[in-house]
């Protein structure tokens, strides 16, 4: 049972809150590999075939989505 002023996971209760807002600015198609590949622990290959792409193509929008979540949070690329 979590602890007063946390939720289920440990979570504080913005973390939700910001991981929706880092969700949303990298846009619904790369907010959908991210959770596909990092949340779920799918293939990239895997998103790619369920969306209509070629295998290959998701490794690609997983390092797109990447990027962009890396913009979001202001890190630098290197």
């Amino acid at each position: 049972m979590p602890g007063k002023g946390s939720t289920q996971y440990g979570e504080k209760p913005g973390n939700r809150s910001e991981y929706l807002a880092a969700l949303r600015s990298v846009g619904r198609d790369l907010a959908g590999v991210l959770q596909w590949v990092v949340i779920q622990g799918s293939a990239p290959s895997e998103w790619a075939e369920q969306n209509g792409h070629a295998p290959k193509g998701g490794v690609v929008a997983v390092r797109l989505a990447l990027d962009a979540l890396g913009d979001y949070f202001r890190m630098a690329r290197g």
